[in-house]
């Protein structure tokens, strides 16, 4: 406007087409076009990532485990001087009031200790031998185990699955129509599954992903590419509820094609039970969304190619045990917010495939958790305030008996409300037309079971009440929590507990009431994994080596024993120990959380790769800001460490003037290498055969060692 002021400008909001015929102006954007419009790709961070260590966060307090020396208590964080370096550590008290000081370098050594949901752990003795004799005790009776575990890798390995075509003109039609803006996370898990459908062997593959993050989605694409490659779908959903809820999503979805999808559930009349369950034999239907009933024997599937179960863990172990013949029959895709400890263990070990969704959808608010005790006023307070900007609740009461009497009980206290209730003993109909009812807002407060735990969606529902809480579990309380907080609008959750309760029931609660924030699923598994106990993965006979050495080795030591299963055992790199005569550590001014500096140290002691040490320096700075030289330091000593893994040096020694280096018997550069390296660096050496060490004299500052130590690599085999 400033360059051409004689011209009148007008600005337009263009997210979507415009028209003005006065002006002559047509604007067709994608909207249009396609029905969907356009979002740049931003890849946004989650809150959580998911990480094994996660399980295992470190309290002053805390029993933990030390690989090498056993069981004991963690008291705090300590700060020595060794060898002119200063640095932190972890203090470990053992049996007899022996302490062993965990420096930085070894905290990978240590975790939380997780054994059984009873009972107090014995702290070991440093001077006894008896740490050693439980880990041999473990490690033989996984060996005993691991005959089981080849067998169900024998079995997968040696199946034939059906390999997918390629995504189809259809296919990418059919996710063009997505209204939304998919996240990086979706994206991700879509190419993993259809990577696994296009591959030769069955795919056997859990998503986690939290309520509402589009796991949905992601079974409405597989579905698709196996239904237009002539396979049927079976999609087995816990609830009646929730699979007409899966099912009218799926027809929106794929509506245009020419594909059919039916349900099989006790909302379908039995005449049409009976069209539907012949229409599945001759391969009529294409996907077919049902509840346990499509396991029942009468039902025969045309050429069924992916199975599809939402929430795994809410069905029986019968039902399981024909889920498990299914399973090499055809691809199975699993789906869950919070797995139940067994089928995260199994992920954890990639005998299941494991993908996760973290990334929540854009404008989506985490739910305010509050637990209360039963008042009256109070009670008429939340609905009301709900009520009044328009919005619906919901209230649970997990039995069926007293139902009747708590809704007449909350319309004396709230006269005001229009209320449904809603169990699952009702009629179908009945209990569909009461969900309908309350869906299109005829009534504002829903009195129900935990029969709405699962997948009900509905937008306008974003205030929760949940009577005596104390009696559900993390897995349900967590998913009915997830039923609020399903658009941009705040949403809360209130738990009522009665005054007195168990003292597993105070851990589940103070558990759910911590993690309330967005793409807290997974975190809450790994947290019910401990509460529960970790139990075995083929059976109870491991609990005692569970309960003896503490779940993290335990899995740890199960790890190296499917890694030898599947060949993948890696040999053990020799992993060089750092010395540097500077201060290296976490200053507590800059990382004031304890926990977070042990999680810090952890991961930093664990890592072999330096893209992953400059990841850690990125967070540190988002979280904490710029670091101080006593946390680059720690930084630099660990890139040292990355750099010099696995290249046959035991130790790394930096001086004021010079960097020593040791290296194995075995490993000690050829004098050739040497006399190449000291050719074309440039430096002065000074070689020690006999000792096995090298010096490399230098006149820079600290920060030009890595370039140094790189060089010095390249000549090292």
């Amino acid at each position: 406007a400033e360059e051409f002021p004689g011209v009148a400008f007008e600005t337009f909001n263009i997210g979507e087409g415009i028209q003005s015929d006065e002006r002559s102006i047509h604007v067709l954007t994608d909207k249009e076009l396609f029905g969907k419009g356009f979002h740049p790709q931003k890849i946004r961070k989650s809150e959580i990532t998911f990480r094994p260590e996660n399980l295992s966060e470190l309290k002053p307090g805390d029993f933990a485990v030390h690989e090498d020396y056993g069981i004991a208590i963690f008291e705090r964080i300590g700060t020595i001087e060794h060898q002119q370096q200063k640095t932190e550590c972890l203090v470990l008290k053992y049996a007899g009031g022996d302490k062993l000081y965990v420096p930085i370098g070894a905290m990978g050594r240590v975790s939380k200790y997780i054994g059984l949901d009873k009972g107090i752990p014995r702290l070991s003795n440093l001077s006894s031998m008896k740490w050693e004799r439980k880990k041999k005790s473990a490690r033989k009776a996984l060996e005993d185990m691991t005959e089981e575990l080849v067998h169900l890798y024998a079995e997968r390995a040696a199946a034939k699955g059906f390999s997918y075509s390629p995504d189809t003109i259809w296919q990418k039609e059919l996710e063009a129509r997505f209204p939304y803006e998919e996240t990086e996370d979706q994206l991700q898990v879509i190419r993993e599954i259809k990577h696994d459908m296009e591959s030769s062997h069955p795919m056997d593959r859990l998503v986690c992903g939290e309520v509402g993050y589009g796991k949905t989605e992601v079974a409405i694409r597989a579905s698709f590419k196996a239904a237009v490659d002539s396979k049927q779908v079976i999609f087995l959903a816990p609830t009646t509820v929730l699979c007409e809820q899966h099912y009218h999503t799926f027809v929106a979805r794929i509506k245009g094609f020419p594909l059919q999808v039916a349900m099989l559930s006790r909302f379908v009349k039995k005449h049409e039970q009976k069209q539907i369950i012949a229409k599945i034999k001759s391969g009529a239907i294409d996907i077919i969304i049902g509840t346990h009933r499509l396991l029942g024997s009468d039902i025969t599937f045309h050429d069924p190619g992916l199975l599809i179960i939402d929430e795994e863990h809410r069905f029986g172990v019968a039902q399981k045990e024909k889920l498990k013949q299914k399973r090499k029959e055809m691809d199975v895709l699993s789906m869950s917010a919070n797995p139940i400890p067994r089928t995260l263990q199994f992920s954890l070990l990639s005998i299941r495939d494991f993908s996760t969704i973290e990334t929540p959808p854009k404008g989506r608010l985490s739910v305010t958790t509050r637990i209360i005790h039963f008042s009256g006023e109070l009670i008429r307070g939340i609905i009301l305030d709900e009520i009044r900007r328009g919005g619906q609740v919901f209230f649970v009461h997990n039995r069926i008996q007293s139902l009747g009497p708590t809704a007449s009980r909350i319309q004396k206290l709230v006269p005001e409300a229009h209320i449904t209730v809603t169990h699952g003993r009702m009629q179908t109909e009945t209990i569909e037309q009461h969900m309908l009812d309350f869906l299109s807002g005829k009534s504002n407060v829903l009195v129900t079971t935990s029969i709405i735990e699962s997948g009900l969606d509905i937008p306008n529902a974003n205030t929760i009440i949940i009577d005596r809480a104390d009696t559900h579990g993390i897995a349900q309380l967590h998913q009915l929590r997830g039923r609020v907080g399903r658009s941009n609008r705040k949403a809360y959750c209130y738990l009522i507990v009665p005054h007195r309760i168990s003292h597993e029931a105070r851990k589940r609660l103070s558990t759910i009431y911590t993690h309330s924030h967005l793409g807290s699923g997974l975190a809450l598994a790994l947290k019910d994994l401990e509460i529960r106990g970790a139990g075995n993965l083929l059976g109870r006979k491991q609990h005692g080596h569970i309960a003896s050495i503490g779940y993290d080795l335990y899995m740890k030591l199960l790890q190296e024993a499917v890694q030898g299963l599947k060949g993948e055992k890696e040999p053990k790199q020799l992993v060089p120990e750092v010395f540097a005569a500077i201060d290296a550590y976490l200053p507590p001014g800059f990382v004031e959380d304890e926990s977070a500096r042990v999680d810090i140290y952890r991961r930093l002691s664990t890592i072999r790769h330096l893209d992953e040490i400059e990841d850690i320096s990125n967070e540190l700075k988002d979280r904490f800001g710029e670091p101080p030289r006593e946390a680059r330091m720690l930084l630099l000593i660990a890139k040292i460490k990355a750099l010099c893994t696995g290249r046959g040096i035991t130790r790394a020694s930096i001086h004021a003037q010079n960097m020593e280096l040791w290296f194995a018997e075995d490993r000690f550069p050829s004098k050739k290498n040497l006399e190449r390296m000291v050719k074309e660096l440039d430096k002065q050496f000074f070689m020690d055969y006999s000792e096995g060490i090298f010096r490399l004299r230098f006149d820079t500052e600290l920060k030009k060692i890595l370039n140094d130590l790189k060089k010095i690599l390249q000549f090292l085999p």
